[in-house]
């Protein structure tokens, strides 16, 4: 299965990664710089381009502090 990853440059996504190739996966990594989902044009190229069969989610921000201070981008 192909497999999206947002967050795929965290702790989590790096693990995900490699066990989903261990179990014949094929993971598409997708970095924050191009899968921005606030940018709905930019997120649908990324969809249509790639045709994963799933995604998985888990790009974030894990500061409270920055949260706080902007919540909008949150």
């Amino acid at each position: 299965m192909k497999v999206l990853i947002t967050g795929s440059e965290g702790f989590v996504g790096s693990h995900l990664i490699r066990d989903l190739r261990e179990h014949g996966h094929t993971p598409v990594a997708c970095p924050l710089a191009r899968c921005d989902i606030r940018n709905a044009v930019a997120w649908e190229g990324v969809l249509t381009g790639d045709r994963p069969e799933a995604v998985i989610h888990l790009a974030a921000l894990s500061s409270i502090e920055l949260c706080a201070r902007d919540p909008h981008t949150t």
